[in-house]
């Protein structure tokens, strides 16, 4: 991958307070308690919410970036029927404090001179956390970027929301050019009646590169039968870990190998944050994605890797996933 390529950009959508209950929120707060104090039935209905662009790992600033400028946010979908935009001409999205089933969609950017809009074959479905598209320039959509929901507006409204779209674009190198993950076969290891994570891989993106020239993975990955709650055949998420690590194991794994993968580290699912609803994600059964995995450093070279999971200490299922590279 081609030196200094990587462009990752953040939406942030930060909920400020104002405001009077209309009668939609009435509707809504009719059972709270009667705490409230005079000043408290005064404010108004709606929430103004501001909209900024960042680079990852920057403080998130309420103007645009030199490199993005211009956008579209649109919100709809709210039970009370209103709807709201943002652009650089006005950076405020307005909504009712409390609304319901609301989506904030961005819908087109301009980055470096190009407009990026969703592309047909790969655009948001669910536009929940963790659900992701391919965004593309129309008259070239070979000149296209990852974007990734990392968190979005709750339901109802809280005062408290964020919502964030990641932004990863990743250019070829001069003479190899990553053309797509695949998954392989998979295989459980069971010991001691124990039952192994039930789980398939539904998802992989390739969002950047390590220092080391290695990949930064996150996969999703969905429940072979339909969730419930946490709870995804048996196996609840929270006793679930899982490590991606170079495949020198000829792709065929024994249960000492693979314990001995887990004894260095590994990671876990925030619940809350990262676990998928059913439909949520682009999934069916719902499950969950993974934090940014780092895959071994020189991935032209190292281009095979396991991501395996654990649940109950003692059962394991892996995944070989390899990258397929094109001169």
């Amino acid at each position: 991958m081609k030196e200094g390529s990587n462009i990752v950009l953040i939406f942030g959508l930060l909920a400020l307070g104002c405001g009077d209950l209309s009668d939609f929120l009435a509707q809504r707060t009719q059972n709270q308690t009667q705490a409230h104090t005079a000043s408290s039935d005064e404010e108004s209905p709606f929430l103004s919410i501001s909209v900024g662009i960042a680079r990852k790992g920057a403080s998130l600033s309420f103007s645009l970036a030199a490199n993005a400028s211009s956008f579209t946010v649109n919100m709809a979908n709210c039970a009370s029927g209103f709807t709201s935009t943002a652009d650089a001409q006005s950076l405020n999205l307005q909504v009712y404090r409390d609304d319901e089933s609301c989506l904030a969609k961005l819908t087109t950017f301009t980055l470096n001179g190009f407009t990026y809009v969703p592309s047909s074959g790969d655009p948001f479905t669910t536009w929940s956390q963790g659900d992701t598209a391919t965004f593309e320039v129309s008259a070239d959509p070979s000149n296209n970027l990852l974007v990734s929901v990392t968190s979005t507006l709750s339901n109802p409204i809280q005062v408290t929301d964020t919502v964030y779209y990641e932004f990863s674009k990743i250019g070829a190198g001069a003479n190899k050019g990553i053309l797509s993950s695949v998954v392989g076969f998979t295989e459980t290891l069971i010991d001691q009646g124990q039952t192994p994570p039930p789980f398939t891989i539904l998802k992989t993106q390739l969002l950047g590169e390590t220092a080391g020239k290695g990949g930064q993975w996150v996969y999703t990955l969905e429940c072979t039968a339909m969730m419930s709650g946490t709870d995804c055949g048996g196996v609840d998420l929270s006793v679930i870990r899982y490590k991606l690590v170079q495949d020198t194991y000829n792709s065929d794994l024994t249960l000492v190998e693979a314990a001995a993968i887990f004894a260095s580290g590994s990671s876990s699912i925030a619940i809350g944050t990262e676990d998928l609803a059913p439909g949520a994600g682009g999934t069916t059964n719902g499950g969950f994605f993974t934090k940014t995995l780092s895959g071994p450093d020189n991935l032209h070279t190292n281009n095979t890797m396991i991501l395996i999971l654990v649940s109950n200490v003692l059962s394991y299922k892996y995944f070989n996933v390899d990258v397929v590279i094109s001169n």
